[in-house]
């Protein structure tokens, strides 16, 4: 174990990446997340106390040198591992990776320093080896030395062996979130033009469905709604108004807005027996509607029809937890893409409801690049030869089953009758559906197939991937500020694809109105902590608000 080497270990960090893919259990899909502007870009520039470790592996002999602390002897070697490292420059191979990065947060209301674990990744070759274990223990003693009072991570929901490895070195579930998907219509892939309006128009529907079962009132018909872009100031003065009610709607941590990302002092033991007892207490989660939830009768978990309440569900109360300290300046940096308004006024002028919703470029640093499909690798897919070989054969077979249609007694002898005109409407049915995925086809493979030279070692420059942007700082007011929240949901997507960005995705909390609001899915990430010094903590959920627990995936 040691810590990563630039611009030594950057080709062989890229392998690592490329290697530790996630998809299908068959392996017809495999994707994984790739770097931009350097493998240690993301980690050196959110962080300015950082650290990336590698696993490295290697053949002994008796010239080696003396092994060290960190060194882990493997008597049985695999095949699969002698054979990756004898493949390797100087038989020597990194098999697996880790990062960390110390920032400033605010845990309900007090600043303080957090690690944040991030980009581990093992080979499947150096798997079972207790190396994610190593490296985490690794990457937390560093974000102890360096003054952090927690450390915290996310891991898919479904990576069961990843859930398994981090609760037993102590980290406890803190939030449970589901994600949200806006597909945007990207001008650099025609197609999803119309598949961002049947995918939006799925949302919204599915959105309004969940948001009546939850009985929050329609839209009148009398109404006017205002959907708009705003600037940071008045995007920002929403926020201080609803997070900070008790220091007069004011941003407490001014100091820290102005870019800092690092901002906190080093954890003090006040600091650290603090978060031990009152940062994360064991609290339900919150509410699905009403002051006091009675109404849902529920700790957490999904909303159905049963569980209607009377009245709308209310809107979360309070900042959001280990939020950085200069969100602030993220939202108005470069990062910051814009902040979208729905607001209602009725008849009389009255105001009826308001909501918003902030978007960042979630490809700064790196994006979700499809690595192989079907044994072609990625990058050929959004080849132009491949894109006009989908289309051939989508085209080819129209043509070839219209052919045999007119050369049937059905297609030619037939032309008028009412079982003729069936046939050739199923045909133009099939026909448009199979151009219409080779359209899908192209269009995904654009947007999201990773591109020539990604692993290359040397990386891509920022800028190049406009895959994603990310939902955050959610906010609404009044009745009606859940279905506005959906409209607002809806304009930040269709400006995402106009700066040609593909997908707008957050991650909200499982069961809360928020979620429902936004169409939030099945699928989803575990927030899990670890405060230093206590071993584990009992496993709780909801202490965190349904937002904006940022972490570096988001960048």
């Amino acid at each position: 174990m040691r810590e990563a080497e630039f611009p030594r270990d950057e080709a062989s960090l890229f392998s690592v990446e490329k290697g530790a893919t996630q998809g299908s259990p068959m392996g017809i899909v495999a994707f994984t997340t790739v770097h931009l502007g350097g493998y240690g870009a993301r980690a050196r520039t959110m962080f300015p106390r950082s650290l990336i470790a590698v696993a490295e592996v290697r053949f002994r002999d008796s010239s080696s040198a003396p092994l060290s602390d960190s060194d882990l002897v493997l008597a049985s070697p695999s095949d699969e591992l002698r054979s990756l490292v004898a493949k390797s420059d100087g038989a020597r191979c990194i098999i697996a990776v880790g990062s960390v990065g110390v920032k400033g947060v605010i845990v309900k209301g007090r600043s303080l320093r957090a690690g944040v674990v991030f980009d581990l990744r093992v080979m499947a070759e150096g798997r079972r080896l207790g190396l994610g274990r190593r490296l985490t223990e690794l990457l937390e003693r560093f974000a102890w030395d360096e003054g952090a009072a927690l450390v915290y991570l996310s891991v898919n929901r479904d990576n069961v062996a990843a859930n398994a490895l981090y609760e037993r070195v102590g980290y406890s579930l803190c939030s449970d979130r589901s994600m949200v998907m806006w597909i945007a219509p990207a001008a650099g892939a025609p197609m999803t033009m119309a598949i961002s309006a049947f995918q939006c128009g799925v949302n919204e529907r599915s959105a309004a469905k969940a948001l009546d079962a939850l009985g929050v009132p329609r839209v009148p018909a009398d109404a006017t709604v205002d959907v708009r872009q705003v600037g940071t100031d008045e995007a920002w003065r929403a926020l201080e108004a609803a997070w900070w009610p008790e220091a007069g709607g004011a941003w407490p941590h001014e100091d820290a807005s102005a870019g800092a990302v690092f901002g906190a002092a080093p954890a003090t033991d006040e600091d650290v027996a603090w978060v031990r007892s009152a940062a994360c207490p064991p609290v339900v989660a919150l509410p699905a509607s009403g002051a006091d939830g009675a109404a849902a009768g529920k700790t957490g978990g999904p909303v159905t029809a049963g569980d209607s309440p009377t009245t709308a569900p209310a809107p979360p109360d309070g900042a959001p937890n280990m939020a950085p300290l200069a969100w602030k300046s993220i939202l108005s940096g470069p990062l910051g893409l814009g902040t979208f308004v729905a607001e209602a006024t009725g008849a009389g002028g009255e105001p009826l409801g308001r909501a918003q919703i902030s978007i960042v470029d979630g490809s700064a640093f790196g994006g979700m690049m499809l690595v192989r499909a079907f044994g072609v690798d990625g990058g050929t897919w959004s080849s132009t030869p491949c894109r006009l070989a989908v289309w051939g054969v989508a085209a080819a077979i129209a043509a070839g089953t219209g052919a045999w249609l007119a050369g049937t007694g059905v297609g030619a002898g037939a032309s008028g009758t009412a079982l003729s005109v069936g046939v050739w409407s199923v045909w133009a049915v099939g026909a448009l559906l199979s151009l219409g995925m080779a359209g899908l086809i192209t269009s995904a493979a654009s947007a999201i197939a990773s591109p020539s030279g990604a692993f290359d070692g040397a990386g891509r420059a920022r800028g190049d991937c406009h895959h994603r942007v990310r939902l955050v700082s959610p906010h609404w007011e009044g009745p009606l500020g859940p279905r506005l929240l959906t409209m607002a949901a809806r304009a930040a997507a269709t400006e995402a694809g106009r700066l040609g960005f593909t997908l707008a995705m957050g991650n909200f909390a499982a069961g809360h109105p928020m979620g429902a609001a936004l169409n939030a899915t099945g699928f989803g990430a575990r927030f899990m902590w670890k405060a230093k010094g206590l071993p584990g903590c009992a496993p709780i959920d909801g202490c965190l608000p349904p937002f904006d627990l940022f972490d570096p995936r988001d960048l």
